[in-house]
């Protein structure tokens, strides 16, 4: 997902460079490794032509994260669709495949950090489809209150998770993200 305001960042983060690469490259390597279709969701297309992956604008505009989880949905071909947003670079594979492993029919497939179980890193299925809709006609856009609604497989584990999970909203995390690449 490659939409928001980046209002802290004051520039489109997916668009930020790390070691000459945009955030949203990194996202579109590690999934490259473990899904057949990888799809942008933004409602700027014209800046992720460079990608050669389909682009949909949110189905429902102005709602946030929601939106952008329910149009990965509603354009997805697969029962099951990975969520990663775009300012998330240092997803570890092993962690991907772990939730992959997880999968279970009609669940959402989440990881549970010390903040909670996180919505824009996750797996959801198909058939959550209806319950976003409800949701966002309830003017409920909360992407986390999906987690609390649906059934949900929680994966716990520490190896790799703060790492995984450390997404880039300022500033200053886009200079803790460069140390992170220089040292790992």
């Amino acid at each position: 997902m490659a939409g928001g305001k980046s209002s802290r960042m004051g520039r489109n983060k997916a668009l930020i460079e790390i070691i000459g690469k945009p955030l949203i490259t990194y996202v579109r390597d590690t999934l490259q490794e473990i899904c057949e279709d990888i799809a942008i969701i933004s409602n700027e297309p014209e800046n992720y032509n460079f990608l050669s992956l389909p682009i949909h604008r949110d189905a429902i505009e102005s709602v946030g994260p929601l939106a952008g989880i329910y149009t990965a949905l509603l354009h997805s071909q697969q029962e099951h669709c990975i969520i990663v947003a775009c300012d998330m670079p240092f997803i570890a594979m092993d962690l991907l495949s772990q939730m992959v492993k997880c999968i279970e029919k009609d669940k959402i497939i989440a990881l549970r950090s010390k903040q909670g179980l996180e919505p824009l890193f996750a797996i959801y299925p198909k058939s959550a489809l209806p319950a976003i809709k409800l949701l966002i006609e309830a003017k409920t856009y909360r992407a986390g209150l999906l987690l609390e609604k649906l059934p949900v497989v929680e994966v716990v584990t520490s190896k790799n998770l703060s790492r995984s999970l450390f997404n880039i909203n300022t500033p200053e995390d886009l200079e803790i993200a460069k140390n992170y690449d220089r040292h790992s």
